[in-house]
């Protein structure tokens, strides 16, 4: 018998905590862990396109990810996979709002 895989516990109270654009339409995703999070131990996907993924200073247990935009008003999966596996630990359905990039008028 092959023992299964382990599932990381990590990932079973993972939530994606915010969605936003930045200026050359790339996405950030943003994940809350339940405790510090190594930005290596995972692998971040949208419609199969990869991220990549760094802690910040002072949020320790959250997990930044910035890769290309998926099509807007309309939904997306977002998928997170633990270590080398190819089997997401973490999947869910987001919409993808549509880009505003006029922050100028915003500030003024």
């Amino acid at each position: 018998a092959t023992p299964l895989p382990t599932p990381d516990p990590a990932l079973a109270e993972l939530k994606l905590i915010g969605l936003g654009w930045y200026d050359d339409y790339d996405l950030l995703l943003s994940f809350q862990f339940p405790g510090p999070v190594d930005p290596g131990a995972y692998r971040v996907t949208m419609e199969g396109k990869e991220y990549k993924c760094e802690v910040i200073p002072g949020y320790p247990e959250r997990l930044y990810c910035r890769g290309q935009g998926a099509r807007v008003l309309g939904t997306a999966w977002v998928r997170v996979y633990p270590g080398g596996s190819q089997q997401p630990g973490f999947e869910k359905e987001v919409w993808v709002p549509f880009f505003d990039n006029d922050y100028a008028s915003f500030y003024h």
